[in-house]
């Protein structure tokens, strides 16, 4: 997670990317290793600077279910396979490679 913090957080310092799609790109790469805990989620958040409703917005554009473990909550991608999940893999990425190659020129 920390990793993904320095990374996504590095674009969002510099002016390259909005936080909103920063979060969004963080929390897909993040949950694309498989469920993980919802306190980890809104901890990867909080460490690139969003709240409570940036995080929402991102869970909601990424379609992401909330499933309850005992005594925890996880979060999830979509099913592998859903084309829900696929379309959004293709925004996301088409998105962040827009921003990056934009970055690159401006450099």
């Amino acid at each position: 997670m920390e990793r993904l913090i320095k990374y996504y957080g590095a674009f969002v310092e510099d002016g390259t990317c909005a936080l909103q799609d920063a979060l969004t790109c963080a929390l897909y790469e993040f949950l694309a290793e498989g469920p993980q805990p919802a306190t980890d989620c809104k901890a990867l958040a909080q460490g690139l600077g969003a709240g409570e409703a940036s995080l929402r917005k991102a869970k909601a554009n990424l379609g992401i279910v909330s499933v309850r473990q005992g005594r925890r909550w996880l979060w999830r991608l979509p099913d592998e396979g859903d084309f829900f999940l696929e379309l959004v893999r293709r925004v996301v990425e088409d998105r962040w490679l827009e921003k990056r190659q934009a970055f690159r020129k401006g450099r």
